[in-house]
Formats: C-alpha cells, structure tokens, sequence
C-alpha cells in the first residue's frame, strides 16, 4: 500500500541514551541562537505517556539526518522505529484517497 505522509504531519519515535543525548545537543545549540534564548524547552523533549516523543518528520530529519548513515554504530531510536501517527481522519483521507486517485 502507497501512503502519502505530509512531512509537516508528526511522527513519534522512543528515543535511546544516544538519541536523547542527540536531541539535548541541537537544543542547546539552538538556545545560543537569536529568538530562542537560554530557557527554551521544545514540546518534542517530553516523552508522552507511552515514553514516545513526537516530532514534525521534518524536524526529525533536521535533527537526525546528520547522524543516520551506512555503518552507524548506534541508531537513535528504539526498535529502530519511527511511528507515523496520523492524527485525524483527514490526514488518513488524503493519504488513503491520494491512492485511490492513482496520484503520486
């Protein structure tokens, strides 16, 4: 089955010792920046009750893209899974009916 996914729609991963750490470095470079300031705290560094934290893909990609490579010695995520979650019915009518229409 085809889906197409938004990369603004969010996804949630479990993140390990090294994927947490990974997070905490690109926010503390990001507090250094004008516009975010020393007490900046992302949504995505508290994990939900099921221990997932939730993440735009493409800020997923922003953070991890540098760090997800052939050969890497640890992957950042549990399972190494990321959960597409779709929020609402009409995230999964576009990415059902997209199929449907034989579009791509």
């Amino acid at each position: 089955m085809r889906v197409h996914f938004n990369m603004n729609y969010s996804v949630k991963v479990k993140l390990n010792d090294f994927g947490r750490q990974v997070v905490m470095d690109h926010y503390a470079f990001l507090k250094e920046l004008p516009g975010y300031g020393p007490d900046y705290v992302p949504s995505c560094l508290t994990p939900n009750e099921e221990g997932f934290q939730e993440f735009q893909l493409w800020i997923l990609f922003e953070i991890f893209g540098p760090h997800l490579h052939l050969g890497i010695p640890e992957v950042p995520f549990e399972k190494n899974e990321i959960i597409f979650d779709f929020k609402d019915e009409e995230q999964m009518k576009n990415a059902r009916g997209n199929e449907r229409l034989g579009k791509h």
